[in-house]
């Protein structure tokens, strides 16, 4: 019987060549569009879930209290692991991880070779071997946890360095990464060498432990005062099995150990603990942001074009189940019942739906690596590299075949059989008409609301890139070391003076990071202005360069560039009693503090890091008032915003940015370089700092690539149903079009009745399109402090998309026309 319907399904497929060739290119669209989706949201959630026990390794999380909020860090402080580590270590295994770039020499008969370039090194405690567990591939680690100067490498860096040769017993030298008073300096770290006692498999570019050179951590020495706050990347894994509630009940007891008995101190020096399954980090951490809300998106963008797909194979397919009413009469008469024509239907699809998930994974596989560039992130090397993937793959298959049988069957069901056989001839009921038609219609909804909602994103991340934040966002190139030899300050400010020779140089400077208040912290501040107390919250960033609002081209309006270099300059004072840094407010935060000018304001006091319930906060001179800008997410309101000087921290391993009058050219940033390289002895890293913008809304960008996508699939899926459905309507009215022919009717008129019907089912997908499309327009929109003004633009965009899909439809209908216009009435009607 199977192999029956098989005969049957291959020779309707050879009989109508054309017809099946639509069916599965436009099913074949669609389902690359869902295997696109499909592989694109299984590389996101799937992160760090190969390691061995991936659901028994945490990331600790700390969260503390900063004024009179709480902040949440994926990371703890270099001073708290020391207390964890010694309190914990007979029940969790833990490591933190250091990471860099340096230069890289290998050292044959004493004789050090540099690399040609700088390579990532990774400090890690023993226990990373016990946590992670990777795959030996070559050589020992049993020395691992008890020589300094060994080292395992990855596999990919163990290729990039020795080629083919063995890498065990290779000697490879580096710098490690500079203390605080090295930055200050610009004293070069001290040189390890270590020797390699493997090869592993640690090589998964979808992985937060990236392929390194990993040296080990035997000793833990005290940190430095001026370094214990560094925040380090933990992990943990218990050496017996325990619940994740039970690990952060442990780690919180150990740190609650080291509070001391002021209950009120503690209110503000306590830090709290909780752990990330590793393999939920890519989707919730702190970087994660947009992650979750692009995977449902995808989805449903996914369940969209599926439907689509689905929709158009049956509209086209119905014209050939009419045509076999009065097999399937003969069929129920000998006894046939649903589930016997829901089996040949099924069968017979499965054919088609199976060539059309071939050519889907054709061009998944010649167009998903582009898509990962495009992406900017890793994706999984291909369908069949997850047993998971396969077995999705395959119940889409079997899932979309058996719907697709599902609703002939259904149909010639419920179809008496002795009329059909009476009439002796195959007619297309209502019922079908109606259908083929609703199907069309669906597709023409999901082809405008793609259309409105791709040219909202568009329209907003125009505005975006056009809109001015108070301080400059073009002509800045950012720089930064890319090995442990960064340049200190006293090198920094040398290459100041060499730059002033470019033409079009403005200033350069060392930001804390590179987008004004990127961390967007803020904080409550006060003063007292003829005896009247004001309170006020503002935005805050860092000041570490005094040459800082030059290069950002904000203009300081009280106040000199000379009092925030003195304050720059001053040490540190931790005496609270009188100003341990300086302020710069912008000049709105001048306003809400209650000064009258902000000349008034300079060499004024306000308490800073205000924290309820306590009665003294950090007090803080005002040294100068920028005018107002926009530092933080765009996205968001603007705030009243300060920034504080920070004269405690070394500089080498800070970005440098260097601000031209101009957009720099790749011969000046090359120069640039050159610079750096006479000076740290390795050329730096450099991006531009219009980028930095733009990857802020990247989220937006890739969302906006698959709307565009998706939207061309939806496009072409619709011209092969609007031409499949044309043909089969003007092979049913050949008669009618031949009489109108010998009436007089012209090619223009016969053009015009054909695109009437269609025409009407585009303007009704716009007119119930638009309400949806606009919903979810603004409700996207209410995520951004400024948008495009929806009164004047979604009219626009939705005439747009009117004559978008009328513009699809004439073609379409016009062209196939055209095709038939030499058609003779006389040989229609007698062949009629």
């Amino acid at each position: 019987m199977f192999k029956h319907y098989l005969i049957i399904a291959l020779r309707n497929l050879v009989k109508n060549r054309i017809n099946s060739a639509i069916k599965i290119i436009g099913l074949g669209l669609g389902l690359a569009a869902v295997l696109t989706v499909i592989i694109v949201n299984y590389s996101e959630l799937t992160w760090d879930s190969f390691w061995q026990d991936a659901d028994q390794i945490y990331l600790v999380r700390s969260e503390s209290r900063i004024g009179n909020r709480q902040e949440v860090w994926d990371s703890i402080s270099e001073i708290h692991y020391l207390q964890l580590r010694a309190s914990l270590n007979d029940q969790l295994w833990m490591t933190k991880i250091e990471s860099s770039g340096t230069e890289v020499s290998l050292v044959n008969a004493n004789e050090p070779l540099s690399l040609p370039k700088p390579m990532p090194i990774t400090q890690v405690d023993p226990d990373f071997l016990a946590i992670f567990q990777p795959e030996i591939l070559a050589g020992d680690l049993s020395t691992f946890a008890e020589r300094p100067d060994v080292a395992f490498i990855s596999q990919t860096l163990a290729k990039q360095i020795f080629g083919k040769e063995s890498p065990i017993g290779q000697i490879l030298e580096f710098r490690l990464p500079p203390t605080i008073a090295q930055q200050q300096s610009g004293e070069q770290p001290a040189l390890q060498q270590v020797r390699i006692i493997a090869v592993v498999d640690i090589n998964n570019s979808r992985s937060h432990i990236k392929p390194s050179i990993f040296f080990p951590r035997l000793q833990n020495p005290p940190i430095p005062s001026e370094q214990g706050a560094f925040m380090r990347e933990t992990y943990v894994k218990a050496r017996k099995s325990l619940e994740a509630s039970h690990i952060e009940t442990l780690l919180n007891k150990a740190g609650e150990a080291s509070l001391s008995t002021d209950k009120e101190e503690n209110k503000y020096s306590r830090v709290d603990y909780s752990l990330m399954p590793i393999t939920e980090r890519h989707m919730n951490d702190s970087a994660s942001e947009g992650n979750r809300t692009r995977v449902v998106i995808l989805s449903l963008l996914g369940l969209v074009i599926l439907i689509v797909a689905i929709g158009n194979f049956i509209s086209l397919g119905l014209a050939g189940y009419v045509a076999r009413q009065k097999e399937v009469a003969l069929r129920r008469m000998q006894g046939a019942g649903i589930v016997q024509l829901v089996a040949q239907y099924w069968l017979e699809n499965l054919v088609y739906v199976t060539a059309a998930f071939l050519l889907a994974l054709i061009l998944c596989e010649l167009f998903l690596p582009h898509l990962a560039g495009l992406l900017q992130f890793p994706l999984v090397d291909g369908i069949f590299v997850s047993p998971v993937l396969a077995l999705i793959c395959a119940v889409i298959v079997l899932l979309v075949s058996f719907l697709i049988a599902c609703y002939p069957a259904i149909y010639f069901s419920r179809m008496n059989p002795a009329i059909i056989l009476r009439a002796n001839r195959s007619t297309e009921t209502p019922v079908s008409i109606i259908t083929r038609k609703v199907l069309l219609l669906v597709q023409f909804i999901a082809l405008v609301s793609l259309v409105i909602v791709l040219a909202a994103i568009h329209r907003q991340l125009t505005l975006i890139n056009e809109y001015q934040p108070g301080y400059k966002t073009q002509g800045i190139v950012m720089f930064i070391a890319q090995s442990n030899s960064g340049l200190g300050k006293i090198q920094r400010e040398t290459l100041k003076q060499e730059l002033t020779k470019m033409p079009g140089f403005i200033a350069a400077a060392s930001p804390m990071g590179d987008i004004p208040g990127r961390s967007e912290h803020t904080m409550d501040i006060s003063s007292m202005v003829n005896d009247e107390p004001h309170e006020h919250r503002a935005i805050y960033d860092w000041v570490a360069d005094a040459d800082y609002f030059d290069a950002y081209g904000i203009a300081l309006i009280a106040g000199t560039k000379e009092s925030i270099a003195t304050s720059l300059n001053k040490p540190f004072s931790r005496d609270q009693s009188g100003p341990s840094f300086d302020t710069i407010l912008c000049r709105s935060t001048v306003t809400a503090l209650g000064f009258a000018s902000p000349q008034e304001a300079l060499g004024q006091t306000i308490q800073v890091f205000k924290q309820p319930g306590m009665p003294h906060a950090p007090s803080s001179k005002i040294i100068g008032v920028v005018e107002n800008l926009h530092i933080g997410d765009h996205r968001k309101s603007p705030m009243d915003c300060m920034y504080m000087t920070l004269n405690t921290i070394g500089l080498g391993g800070m970005a440098f940015a260097v601000s031209f009058d101009h957009e720099p050219s790749v011969q000046e940033i090359e120069n640039i370089k050159t610079l750096w390289s006479n000076a740290a002895g390795t050329p730096p890293h450099h991006w531009l700092f219009s980028n930095s913008l733009a990857d802020r809304y990247r989220n937006e960008q890739r969302l906006q690539l698959f709307m565009s996508g998706f939207a061309l699939v939806a496009l072409i899926i619709g011209l092969l149903g609007i031409y499949g459905i044309t043909a089969l309507n003007t092979q049913k009215r050949a008669r009618e079009i031949a009489l109108r022919k010998l009436h007089g009717a012209k090619q223009w008129q016969i053009i015009r009745l054909l695109n009437r019907d269609f025409s009407l089912i585009a303007i009704l997908a716009n007119v119930i399109a638009w309400p949806m499309a606009i919903y979810a327009v603004s409700t996207w929109l209410e995520s951004f402090y400024q948008h495009f003004s929806l009164l004047l633009w979604l009219p626009i965009f939705c005439a747009s998309a009117l004559v978008i899909s009328l513009l699809v439809v004439w073609f379409t209908v016009t062209l196939h026309s055209l095709s038939i216009g030499h058609l003779r009435p006389a040989e229609v009607l007698r062949d009629e």
